[in-house]
């Protein structure tokens, strides 16, 4: 495990271990919530692995299950990824696995699908709110341009009001047949 207890975190889970308590379970209660906290704060991330090819060539998928594991936790993302490249090929055995950086999530599945519905809401309303403003500077610039340029959307009186009697891609007046 590449957790690191730093001297914060040991005086912290001291000074639970010096406070009085009324028995001895309180005092292990106590203690063990503290250091689940402190686990729970260090563990971010884990590595899952599994080994798809041997010496033998690609492994069975009947296999499967003792292909698999799962190594950490790990304080960071960086100490998680060099764990994955150190499963990646192993000299001893001669195997090749597939590795993943999943990040460590402390709660039940309801708490997890709950945490991501809040996540996507908070992202929706970010980008409402960043498309409501780009329409909204989009809008001040249409309005600053018509009111500095008043005669934009005036229509000049030499057009001709009859429609259709000019070809529209190089000008050239249209006789009867092409009119028609």
């Amino acid at each position: 495990m590449s957790l690191s207890i730093g001297k914060r975190d040991i005086a912290r889970l001291a000074a639970v271990m010096d406070a009085e308590y009324d028995s001895l379970d309180e005092a292990a209660s106590a203690v063990l919530a503290a250091a689940w906290e402190l686990y729970e704060q260090k563990a971010n991330w884990i590595v899952a692995a599994q080994v798809n090819w041997g010496p033998e060539g690609y492994l069975d998928k009947a296999d499967i299950v003792d292909n698999r594991v799962a190594v950490g936790p790990f304080g960071t993302e960086t100490q998680a990824r060099n764990a994955a490249m150190d499963l990646a090929f192993s000299k001893q055995t001669g195997e090749e696995c597939k590795s993943w950086l999943v990040p460590y999530h402390h709660g039940t599945a309801a708490a997890f699908f709950k945490q991501r519905a809040d996540q996507r809401k908070k992202e929706a309303a970010k980008a409402d709110t960043s498309q409501r403003a780009k329409r909204e500077a989009a809008l001040q610039r249409r309005t600053e341009f018509f009111a500095a340029n008043p005669g934009a959307l005036e229509v000049p009186d030499d057009i001709d009001d009859e429609v259709g009697d000019y070809c529209y891609g190089c000008g050239r007046p249209l006789d009867e047949k092409e009119a028609a």
